[in-house]
This record gives C-alpha cells, structure tokens and sequence, in this order.
C-alpha cells in the first residue's frame, strides 16, 4: 500500500516531467481511488492526514502531560507573546471560552503567566514562563519526529513544494468563500 506522502511524491514527479497532470492522478501507480475510480477530494486526504497528525500527537504529547490543544496554544506563544486569549484563541482554532479555560489550566502548571495590558488595563496578555519554555524543548524531539514520519518519502523539493502548495490553498482559504 502506497502512502499518501508517496502518492503525492509521483503527481510531484508527473507534474514535474509533464508540465502539468495529463490524466487523473488514479493513473499513478498506487494512488488512492474511491469506488468510482476518481481520486479522492484533496479536502478529504488533507483531513485523513489531519487527522493522522492528531491522533501521533495526542499520544506524544500526553507523555509530557500536555495536550495538543495545549500544545498549539504554547507554540503559538512562544513565536508571538502577550496575546489576549481571544487572539490566542484565534491562533489555536479553539473558542474564546475554551482557551479562557486553557489558559487558567497552563497558568495552574506554570507554563504561562498573565499580566494586563499596558494599553487596556481591562485585557489580561498571555506569555509563556521559563518552564513553559522548557516543557515545549521536551516534546520538540518528539514532534519532530512526527514530522520527518510523515515526509521521510519526499525529497526536499517535494517537500518545498508541498509546503508551498499548502500555503497556497491556506491563502486561497484566508478570503472570503466565493460562490460556486
């Protein structure tokens, strides 16, 4: 059985030596097909593979007494500090009310610390703490090598490519949906 990094390595490689796909990618050796002998929805296999990544880092993470939840919210702090947990929310793809429990949780453990804003004295800003520093060194190892599982098939240009392709389809999705 093909994984979808290969599969999606051989329309890299077609796409490469032909300018462009000149036929369905269930032309490709090992390429998934559903019952009708079409591809997939590209939407589906990003969420297979979502989907895929959560469930390694559930089991990672919770190793470290964290979850992944509480592991995007401590990434997202530490590239960009002295967020309100609406924003922080934002960042993590969870709700306000649920980040406002998250934060309280995090800052129980001592991996975050609030303060209010200097600005509007009614926000209360999140950063990480040293040991909430410390905790995200723990598990970088580990989803780390997450990661290097799920592209080991690629080469550096499939996987430049690939990373350039999602952002793309991220950015085409940061607009507005426009109608069909």
């Amino acid at each position: 059985m093909t994984s979808t990094a290969g599969w999606f390595g051989a329309i890299a490689r077609e796409v490469r030596h032909t300018g462009g796909m000149q036929s369905s990618s269930a032309g490709i050796p090992g390429a998934p097909v559903t019952q009708h002998g079409q591809p997939p929805r590209v939407i589906y296999l990003i969420k297979q593979t979502e989907s895929a990544i959560r469930a390694h880092l559930d089991a990672v993470l919770r190793e470290h007494g964290l979850t992944t939840m509480q592991y995007t919210a401590l990434t997202v702090l530490q590239h960009r500090e002295d967020l309100s947990s609406a924003q922080l929310a934002r960042r993590s793809f969870v709700k306000p009310q649920t980040m406002h429990e998250m934060v309280v949780a995090l800052e129980r453990q001592g991996l975050v610390e609030r303060h209010r804003s200097s600005g509007q004295r009614h926000v209360l800003l999140t950063r990480l703490t040293a040991e909430g520093r410390t905790k995200l060194a723990e598990c970088q190892a580990d989803v780390a090598h997450i990661e290097q599982q799920m592209t080991e098939d690629l080469t550096a240009a499939e996987l430049a490519m690939l990373r350039a392709l999602l952002e793309r389809c991220h950015h085409a999705l940061s607009r507005p949906l426009s109608k069909p």
